[in-house]
């Protein structure tokens, strides 16, 4: 007789009772189950741990494309990011339907290497969206956007544009808070590659 329920056969399963544990924090979950304390768990934040737990026979590991996204955010309330500088229209050439915090996020954007962070966080396995629909619901998906792959040559072309900078001896107060945000990403793919 076969293991589970067979398609289009009624079947009684007797289950009695069904015990759900809710824990919070997704390490002290994977810490539980390698324990044999649960009998399943997800593995997406894990992947050097499910790779190894797919060369071990006494687990089962099953895949699929999920339905969830990473996203990453720019705080618009600073303010040469958003505030008053969205009410600047840049005056460059080309670009004039642009305001000076529009041209910082652009900047911001093209200076994130985002397939760098899938490969030392997510083990190069993530899809990456240019858009806020994941590519796992296709029919909603539309790829023909506009992308912002890293391109620090871009990046540096709209800060010029906002005025950030014009003079390279001149240094403005606000660049180092648009260093801060894109070291502070670069200072956690680091961080997490060293581990």
């Amino acid at each position: 007789m076969g293991i589970g329920i067979i398609d289009g056969v009624e079947q009684d399963l007797d289950i009695e009772t069904f015990n759900v544990r809710v824990i919070s924090d997704i390490s002290a979950d994977l810490a539980e189950f390698k324990a044999g304390k649960l009998d399943w768990t997800s593995l997406t934040a894990f992947p050097s741990e499910r790779k190894q737990m797919q060369a071990d026979p006494r687990f089962e590991v099953q895949s699929f494309v999920g339905a969830s996204m990473t996203f990453m955010f720019i705080n618009m309330r600073r303010p040469f990011i958003g505030g008053v500088d969205n009410f600047k229209y840049l005056t460059v050439p080309g670009k004039e339907e642009y305001t000076k915090a529009v041209a910082v996020r652009k900047a911001m954007c093209y200076a994130v290497d985002r397939d760098e962070i899938n490969q030392v966080i997510h083990d190069g396995e993530y899809l990456i969206s240019h858009s806020v629909i994941y590519p796992y619901t296709a029919y909603y998906y539309y790829n023909d956007i506009l992308k912002y792959n890293r391109d620090l040559g871009a990046a540096v072309e709209w800060l010029n544009a906002a005025g950030y900078f014009p003079d390279i001896t001149e240094v403005h107060v606000p660049l180092f808070g648009i260093l801060a945000a894109i070291g502070a990403a670069s200072f956690i793919v680091f961080f997490k590659r060293k581990k």
